[in-house]
Formats: C-alpha cells, structure tokens, sequence
C-alpha cells in the first residue's frame, strides 16, 4: 500500500463519493445477450490492450465509475474495430439517466451501455465535457460520435469465460473495492482474500497476464494516475473471484461510428 489521494478519507467518506455502482438485474433487458463461449477459440496466455485504450480519467468525488467504465469500453471495442482512437462523453451519461443525482446516487454499467443504445449515439468528450457533478441533459443526437446495438453479459463467476471475453477486448466489471487494501493500492498483484463484499465500483478489464508466476488481470480505473500503477491494478486472477471481479461482467456489441 502507499499514499495517495484518499489517505485521509475516512471509509464513510470513501464509500459516499467513491463506490456507487448499482447491481441492476438483467434479466428482461432489450438490449442484452448472454456471452456464448467458443470452446475452439485458441486463447492467447496474456492479453494487453492498453494500446487500444484512452488515458487514464478521473471521476473524481462524482459517484460516476459505471459511466467512466462502461464508456471506456465502447471507446476501446470502437478503437478494436476501426483503428482509430477517440474520447467519448461519460458527462452524457451521468446527465441524461433521468435521475435525481447521479453523482451522489450512482447507476449500473447496463444502464449506461442501455442509454447509448436508446439515444443512438454518444457525445465526444470534446463537445460534452467531464463537469464532476450532475446537470441538465444536454446530448444532441447530431453530435453523437459512436452508438452500440447491444451488449453481452456473463455473470457465472467463472474466470475462464472472463478471460475469453478479454481476449476479445476490454470488459466492464463490478468489482468489491471498499478495502483499504483496495483504496490504497501502489504496485504489485493485488492480492486480498478478505475482498468479497457486495460488489460496489465498475472498473474495466484491460488485459491479463503472469508477473512471477502470480496470475493477474488488468485493471483500468477511474481514479487518476496518482491511484496503483499510474492508474492501473494487477488484480489476482483465478483466486477464487478475488473481489468479485468475474460475478458482473458486460462488454458491447456492435461498436461504430454513428
């Protein structure tokens, strides 16, 4: 563990600001298919798709990481399919779910990934900035940017299905990171067998990999470069779930330019 920015946070404090994700059923959702593992597909060992991503963001005391992550995804999935790069708007998100407050309240990654495909588009970051608070909806279809037909989901707890959805490409997850193991995470693989709790945060799956012999999977979150190794975790991969990391899974589908 080392020092960062929430070192003098207490845990209420951190929990209030930090870990909003809400784990909405997604049974009966329009937009939904279940991830389908091929049993012939070769997976590759390591899988590393930072290349593909943009940089690294931050939510900052806005309960906005299922924005953060799930619009990472679309912008790394529409960088996969096109070889270009862009920043999309997790602001468009965070205004127009048509709730009280979703800086203070939190949503869910299938909300998120729900409303993209209902708008028909998201905005860039460019025309529709990251404010850090919560606004009047201002997204306008002719600026939208990329739109999704859907999005999968696995929610079985098996890593195995996991790391097959990875080697596809980043994958937005609910993870447990209330620990302050967890919030003052420096280097290494991360490594907490007490991180089970209710899942709380959406963070991204970058990629896996081996360090020392040690599996892990690439975590990318939204909490600057000052967090973990410039902003990103080596979390423990096939340790029984470690935080959670295999129970919500969701990835997009049918990424492209509006």
């Amino acid at each position: 563990m080392g020092v960062n920015q929430f070192a003098d946070w207490t845990d209420e404090e951190f929990q209030q600001k930090m870990l909003s994700l809400h784990m909405k059923p997604l049974t009966g959702v329009h937009n939904l298919t279940q991830y389908v593992r091929n049993t012939n597909k070769i997976i590759p060992q390591s899988q590393d798709w930072t290349s593909k991503e943009s940089d690294i963001k931050n939510q900052g005391s806005c309960g906005s990481c299922f924005a953060f992550a799930s619009v990472d995804t679309i912008e790394s999935h529409y960088t996969i399919n096109t070889g270009n790069k862009i920043e999309l708007s997790p602001q468009n998100i965070v205004d127009c779910l048509y709730r009280p407050n979703v800086c203070r309240d939190g949503g869910s990654l299938a909300e998120a990934y729900e409303l993209v495909k209902s708008e028909g588009g998201i905005m860039a970051e460019s025309d529709y900035p990251y404010k850090e608070e919560y606004g009047t909806c201002s997204y306008k279809k002719y600026l939208s940017k990329v739109t999704v037909s859907g999005y999968n989901y696995h929610i079985e707890g098996d890593e195995v299905f996991l790391k097959e959805m990875v080697s596809e490409g980043p994958v937005a997850v609910g993870i447990d990171a209330s620990l302050k193991s967890f919030k003052l995470y420096k280097s290494g693989v991360y490594v907490d067998n007490t991180c089970h709790n209710p899942m709380n945060h959406g963070v991204v799956v970058a990629g896996y990999g081996v360090s020392d012999g040690q599996e892990y999977w690439l975590i990318k979150n939204s909490w600057d470069t000052t967090w973990g190794e410039a902003g990103y975790m080596k979390m423990a991969r096939n340790n029984d779930n470690q935080c959670g990391i295999g129970l919500h899974c969701l990835t997009p589908t049918g990424v492209k330019a509006v």
